[in-house]
C-alpha cells in the first residue's frame, strides 16, 4: 500500500517509486488485455466452418501468428510482472500455481481413467486449461484475502 502524504507535502522517493511500479504493472496488464482482445477479434474474423466457435478452423498462417503472439505476450508479460512484484505477491502466485497444478494432476488422470473405462467422454484439453486457470485465480484470491 502506498502511504498517504500530508496535504501540500511532496511525496518522498518511496512513494514515487511505488507509483512508478504501480503504473508499470497497470501498463503490463493493459497490454496483455489488449493482446487478448486482438487475439479474440482475429479468431472471430478468421474462423471458418459451421461447427461452432470452439470447433471451427483457422488458416495455418493465422494459427502460427497467434501462437507466436501468445508466446511472446506470455513471456514478456511474465518478465515485466515478475520484475515489479514484491516477495509477498510472488509467494501468493507460487502458492496459487501449486494449487492449480495439483488440481490438474488430480483431474486429468481421473478423467483419463474414467474415459478408458468408457464412463465419460474423452478428456477435453480446453476444459482442463480453464480448470487450471480458474483454480489458480480462486487460490490467488483466497490467499490474497487472508
Amino acid at each position: 500500500m502506498m502511504a498517504k502524504t500530508t496535504q501540500g507535502a511532496k511525496p518522498g522517493p518511496g512513494e514515487l517509486a511505488e507509483r512508478a511500479k504501480r503504473r508499470r504493472m497497470i501498463r503490463t496488464v493493459a497490454s496483455l488485455m489488449v493482446a487478448g482482445g486482438v487475439t479474440g477479434f482475429t479468431l472471430a474474423l478468421t474462423e471458418t466452418g459451421p461447427e461452432g466457435i470452439l470447433n471451427a478452423t483457422i488458416t495455418p498462417t493465422i494459427a502460427i501468428a497467434l501462437t507466436l503472439a501468445y508466446l511472446v505476450a506470455c513471456g514478456l508479460g511474465a518478465f515485466f510482472m515478475l520484475r515489479d512484484m514484491d516477495e509477498h505477491e510472488l509467494a501468493f502466485h507460487y502458492w496459487s500455481s501449486a494449487v492449480a497444478g495439483s488440481a490438474y494432476a488430480l483431474a486429468y488422470p481421473a478423467w483419463f481413467l474414467l474415459w478408458k473405462g468408457r464412463l465419460v467422454r474423452e478428456p477435453d484439453h480446453l476444459t482442463l486449461f480453464i480448470l487450471f486457470i480458474a483454480v489458480s485465480f480462486a487460490a490467488y484470491l483466497f490467499k490474497k484475502s487472508r
